[in-house]
């Protein structure tokens, strides 16, 4: 039975019976000898083949097995295969398949499509295996025989299972992660997003996956995204900020951390993207950066920022430029008479006739309790005069309908930098005046006083 079962074999050891069967065939019926010999040394090479043999009858029954079938089955010699039925020999959940795959359709000569099923040994263990057959009709008294091949596949099963198990961990660990993760094509497709990376664009990966990249990405961030991908083209790996739109119309601020993808070749084929919201960071960054450079009080800049212009002011750039001084009168007495939140109200109202005073490119600054400071870019002198006339119209329009005891007075001084003062000295200047003019303020209300 073996040697029918040798022709349809595409294993290597069988394939050395193939070898010989044309030398087999030619020869003689009327030399026995020579047809023992033959047949002795094909039996030895089944015998001794590396996979299991085993040829089945028409109604199931085992006709024969090689050493390698026993030894997979748990068997130590033929005869304890005889009583079993063949559909025995597969585990319980394989048997329906491979009993319609074999048995279904019995034309000879045509092999079935090798399956992976588990061959049930005698302890009860399930073997993995790779399964080739097919139906032959041998010569008399063997007839029609279903012949099956078996390679135990336990090691590659072993190893699938520990592939697939590394990848459902690694599955696990980038769908759950809190971080996003994103894998782009190098047509800048969205081809993998993981849930967290859903839920921060505002969508599931089903409504993502399949979209360019440039949908979640504001007009003004182009470039910037542009030429990060340049840097994958390049195979450059980069950490960068970038702002993205969500689906709900939403920007937030995300901290990316990307690398190039390739192809088994060695082709660029993407990038595979970490991304996590920062947005809330660089709220607090933007509040502290802000805290840092403006006044609580008035929301005007403070006088670390009013010194930092000065000092970086550049004349080649803005020439001429201007300052004015501005303290607020009577506010020691404000805050004796009436309270620091009366105190806090008047320099709230200076800030306000201030800011109605002056350009938006114009840099107002609290720089003291109760003194300000303005400057004034591409103002000469002529458009300084224009401007203390403007601020104190607007201070007279704001008295207007007021009581006395509730108007606002400031002393205003003034001065511009140019080719023969620096601004450092222009800033001395208009303090210089601001001061000039609030004595006389003062021996003008003593003068009224005495009379």
């Amino acid at each position: 039975p073996f040697y029918g079962l040798s022709i349809r074999s595409d294993y290597v050891a069988a394939g050395a019976v193939i070898a010989r069967m044309d030398a087999f065939l030619k020869i003689q019926v009327n030399d026995p000898v020579a047809v023992q010999a033959k047949l002795a040394y094909l039996e030895t090479l089944l015998a001794n083949s590396p996979y299991g043999s085993i040829a089945f009858g028409r109604d199931g029954q085992v006709l024969s097995a090689n050493a390698r079938a026993l030894e997979l089955l748990g068997y130590t010699q033929f005869i304890e295969l005889e009583p079993i039925p063949f559909i025995e020999f597969f585990a319980p959940d394989d048997r329906i398949q491979v009993s319609q795959l074999l048995f279904g359709d019995q034309d000879p000569g045509q092999s079935r499509p090798p399956v992976e099923c588990r061959l049930l040994n005698f302890t009860g263990f399930s073997v993995p295996v790779e399964m080739r057959a097919s139906w032959m009709d041998l010569p008399e008294p063997y007839g029609r025989q279903l012949i099956c091949h078996f390679n135990d596949i336990t090691h590659h099963y072993e190893v699938e299972q520990a592939l697939r198990a590394s990848e459902q961990r690694y599955r696990f660990l980038v769908e759950f992660q809190g971080e996003g993760v994103v894998m782009v094509d190098a047509k800048s497709q969205i081809d993998y997003i993981n849930a967290a990376g859903a839920i921060l664009i505002g969508g599931t990966p089903d409504t993502i996956i399949g979209q360019p990249l440039a949908t979640f990405i504001p007009e003004s961030q182009m470039q910037r995204l542009q030429g990060q991908l340049e840097n994958r083209r390049k195979g450059v790996s980069t950490s960068y900020e970038l702002t993205v739109q969500t689906l709900n119309d939403i920007q937030r601020d995300v901290l990316v951390t990307a690398t190039p993808r390739y192809t088994a070749e060695g082709n660029y084929n993407g990038t595979l993207a970490i991304f996590r919201d920062i947005t809330e960071r660089k709220q607090l960054e933007e509040r502290l950066r802000y805290q840092s450079t403006h006044d609580t009080m008035t929301s005007l800049f403070n006088r670390a920022f009013f010194d930092e212009a000065i000092e970086n002011y550049d004349p080649r750039v803005s020439p001429p430029a201007s300052i004015i001084i501005v303290d607020v009168d009577g506010l020691k007495e404000v805050n004796d008479q009436d309270g620091h939140k009366a105190g806090d109200r008047l320099i709230q109202k200076v800030a306000k006739i201030l800011i109605e005073s002056f350009r938006v490119k114009d840099i107002i600054a609290r720089i003291g309790g109760d003194e300000f400071a303005i400057l004034l870019y591409d103002t000469d002198e002529v458009q300084l005069h224009q401007a203390i006339i403007r601020l104190r119209r607007n201070l007279e329009e704001a008295n207007a309908n007021l009581p006395l005891e509730q108007q606002v007075s400031f002393s205003i001084g003034g001065a511009t930098a140019g080719l023969t003062r620096e601004l450092s000295q222009a800033l001395m200047v208009a303090d210089m005046r601001m001061y000039r003019q609030k004595r006389r303020k003062k021996a003008s209300h003593g003068s009224q006083l005495m009379e």
